[in-house]
Order: C-alpha cells, then structure tokens, then sequence
C-alpha cells in the first residue's frame, strides 16, 4: 500500500470506458430503447473520440492505521471521525485506504466551450468525465484487493463523503486532512465540492478482519430509494 501520499494511475484503468459508460454517466440507460437514443450513442462515440484525450487521470492515495474508540475512528497524526456510518462501515479495520481521483478540468472546459454550437455534444463529453472518474475510482480499488489478498487482508465497502450517514462537509474535511492533494491540483471548496468537479474522494477500510465490500454500491446512496440504477450500478466487490 502507500506509506505516505503518493500519486498513482492503475494500469489500463480505461479499457472498460464505451459508450454505453458515458450514456450511463449521463444518466440514460443504454439498455433501454428510449426513442431518440441512437443520436445520443453517436453523440457519445464522438464524444469518445475526441475526449479521450482531454481525460488527465491523477490519483492520491495513502494508507492511514486506525483505532477505535466509543463512537469515534482514530486514525495516525490525530484525525477522528465520527460519523455513526464511517464507524459501523470500517469495524474491524486496520487501516484505511484515502484516495482522491480525478480527470482534471480539459475535458469540463471542451463540454462548457461546446455547448452553444453542439449541446448533445457537450452532454456527451460531460458523461465522458462523469465515466471516467467513475472508471478511474474502480481501478483504485480493484488495486487496493489486489494488494490486500498479498497480505492476506481484506477491503471493505468504499466509503465516499456525502453517502447515507456520513456528510459531505465533515467527509470531505476528514479525507483532505489525511491525504494531500496538491501534487494532483484537487483543491476542496468550503461548500465541499472538489475542484476540479469531476474528481471522486473515497476511503476503505483495510485488514485481516475487515468487512469484506459488497458488490452493492447503493447500500449507503441516499438517492437509492428513488434512482432508476438502484441495486444495479455497483462493480466487483470492493468497486464503487
């Protein structure tokens, strides 16, 4: 794992990244036959084409020891969280895996400078970054069991600030505490946005005793009473 910050992109962390990634990252079911939604799959292979290379994957990731105490995670340097969720998620970790992704701000500048003359284009590179992020994130993971299966840990359910239980400004305070961004250019907003925006921060707990992650990534999303991917949008176990 990673002893201090360090800034890494997972190996082929892109292969899966299609059409149909982007239309999902858009919000629209590829699989669904809407009528109108053969320009919206072109639209998304242009997108595809001409994005791609705007897409500037960078990763933070460190690897903090934990304790517990009533109520409360303790991790190294002093840092505590709270959050009953954050508790009850990482019981029985060791450690924890607190990373920050993000594709960078080209491609969001090309969707903004693209919208007057061709919107459906500019929603197309909007899901492009959307996916990618998305993409980038699961590669982060499936590394993290890769290197945990070695040690003969587990990693539980990837635990992103803003879920069910756990507030976007306490989350985001937390994990920009205990990684450093600077040398990937993410920068946390006091409303608790990252900048750029199509960045993703998430932390996992780490261990021998650990949770093992569901391949359920909706477990703790807030929106997953009323969103049409519910129960059907997570990845490999320890995905988000």
């Amino acid at each position: 794992m990673y002893d201090t910050a360090t800034v890494i992109v997972p190996p082929d962390w892109q292969s899966a990244l299609d059409v149909d990634r982007i239309l999902h990252g858009q919000g629209i079911n590829p699989a669904g036959g809407a009528p109108g939604l053969e320009p919206l799959r072109v639209a998304a292979a242009s997108a595809l084409a001409v994005g791609v290379r705007l897409i500037e994957p960078r990763v933070a990731a460190r690897e903090v020891a934990c304790t517990f105490e009533p109520g409360a995670v303790v991790f190294a340097g002093g840092s505590r969280g709270v959050s009953g969720a954050l508790v009850e998620e990482l019981a029985g970790a060791e450690a924890v895996l607190v990373a920050v992704c993000t594709v960078g701000d080209r491609i969001d500048r090309a969707a903004a400078a693209s919208f007057d003359g061709d919107p459906v284009l500019s929603l197309a590179l909007d899901g492009l970054a959307c996916a990618a992020v998305d993409l980038l994130a699961r590669a982060v993971c499936g590394q993290a069991c890769l290197d945990a299966e070695a040690r003969g840990w587990h990693v539980g359910n990837p635990l992103m600030p803003g879920m069910e239980g756990w507030a976007l400004g306490e989350g985001q305070q937390l994990i920009f505490q205990l990684v450093d961004t600077a040398a990937i250019g993410v920068a946390l907003r006091e409303s608790g946005q990252m900048q750029p925006c199509k960045s993703l921060s998430f932390m996992a707990g780490l261990g021998p005793r650990v949770r093992r992650g569901s391949a359920d990534a909706c477990v703790r999303c807030g929106a997953r009473r009323t969103c049409r991917w519910s129960g059907g949008c997570g990845g490999a176990s320890g995905g988000l």
